[in-house]
C-alpha cells in the first residue's frame, strides 16, 4: 500500500534516489520509468544493473553522492529507525535538484501501541518494531523539514492515521 501510494507521486522520467532502499524492490519495480535510480542503504550490496546503481551507506551521515543531482527522493519507513533523522532529510535536501521533491512515509504518534501489540502478538515482525527509536507527528516532521530548507510542505495520513506520508519541495 506504502509503495502504491508513492508511485503515482514520482514523475517519469526522473532521477530518483531511495535512501533506505533496503532490498531495492521498489527502486527496480520503479526501474522502467524512471531515467535514472540510486538506493542507498547500510545493508545493500553495492552493485549496478541498468539504470539502477545501490550504494552501502550509513544514512546518519553525509552520503557519497553529489549535490543537486536528483529530481526525486523519497524514503519509505525509514526515519523511525534513525537516532538523528534531521541528518537524512538535510542529506535529502543537498542531493535534491532546484524544485526537486522529497517523498517519504513514517508512522505518526498514534500508530506506536498498536504496533508494539501487535509485534508482542507476533502479528508483525517484533525486531522491525523494536528497532524504532522514534514516532512522529505532523508538526514534528514539518519542523525538521522546514530546518532542513524545505518549502510547500504537505503532510497527510494514511492507513487509519497510523502513517504519514511526506511531500515537500527544495526551492
Amino acid at each position: 500500500l506504502r509503495e502504491t501510494k508513492i508511485k503515482n507521486l514520482i514523475p517519469a522520467n526522473s532521477k530518483l534516489c531511495d535512501l533506505g532502499c533496503g532490498s531495492g524492490s521498489l527502486l527496480y519495480s520503479l526501474a522502467s520509468d524512471i531515467k535514472e535510480g540510486v538506493g542507498v542503504d547500510y545493508s545493500v550490496r553495492q552493485h549496478k544493473l541498468a539504470n539502477t546503481s545501490f550504494i552501502r551507506a550509513d544514512l546518519e551521515k553525509k552520503i557519497r553522492l553529489p549535490s543537486s543531482k536528483f529530481d526525486v527522493v523519497i524514503s519509505l519507513a525509514v526515519l523511525e529507525h534513525l537516532c538523528k533523522p534531521v541528518n537524512l532529510v538535510k542529506e535529502a535536501y543537498r542531493i535534491l535538484k532546484k524544485n526537486g521533491r522529497i517523498i517519504m512515509t513514517t508512522p505518526s504518534k498514534l500508530s506506536k501501541p498498536i504496533l508494539e501489540f501487535l509485534a508482542k502478538l507476533n502479528l508483525i515482525n517484533k525486531q522491525h518494531i523494536q528497532e524504532h527509536k522514534n514516532y512522529f507527528s505532523k508538526e514534528e516532521l514539518r519542523i525538521m523539514l522546514k530546518k532542513a530548507g524545505f518549502k510547500d510542505i504537505k503532510i497527510s495520513s494514511f492507513e487509519f492515521g497510523m502513517n504519514n506520508l511526506v511531500t515537500a519541495r527544495k526551492l
